[in-house]
């Protein structure tokens, strides 16, 4: 990801690139956050996590990483997967499960340092899973392509 300084019109100090595309990212995620809908957020790690940061801090949700256990809050509700391209295979297979029987009271929020679709190829991603999670995909690495 290449990144380059901005100078900002209005006198203030220099912004960099990075913090750009944080902002970018991050309004471009609210938008899928607030229709309530699937986002699947595609870059490295502390760029990704920091959007999710931004957005989840009104509302603390369910929130899994790799190495913990996936339990799924029962009555649907919102949920964060951290590097989602890690979840074994019956944790992929229990979410799909969740998300079909929770359908309209579920939202999911994952993110991935890379495209999950190299994943579904190698069949080591659920592809019907893949679909549902990726209902809007924001790709950091074509953002920063454009600034």
């Amino acid at each position: 990801m290449r990144m380059h300084f901005t100078s900002n019109p209005t006198g203030d100090p220099p912004v960099d690139g990075y913090s750009l595309l944080h902002a970018r990212l991050t309004v471009e995620c609210r938008v899928a956050f607030a229709a309530h809908v699937n986002l699947l957020l595609i870059g490295p790690r502390p760029l990704t996590q920091s959007v999710v940061n931004e957005l989840w801090r009104p509302d603390p949700a369910y929130v899994w990483s790799p190495g913990q256990p996936l339990t799924l809050p029962v009555g649907g509700g919102r949920v964060f997967l951290h590097d989602v391209g890690h979840l074994t295979r019956d944790d992929q297979q229990q979410l799909r499960q969740w998300l079909e029987s929770e359908l309209q009271r579920a939202q999911v929020v994952s993110t991935s340092p890379s495209p999950l679709m190299l994943r579904v190829a190698a069949r080591a991603f659920d592809e019907a899973l893949y679909y549902r999670l990726n209902t809007i995909c924001v790709n950091a690495e074509e953002f920063a392509e454009e600034l």
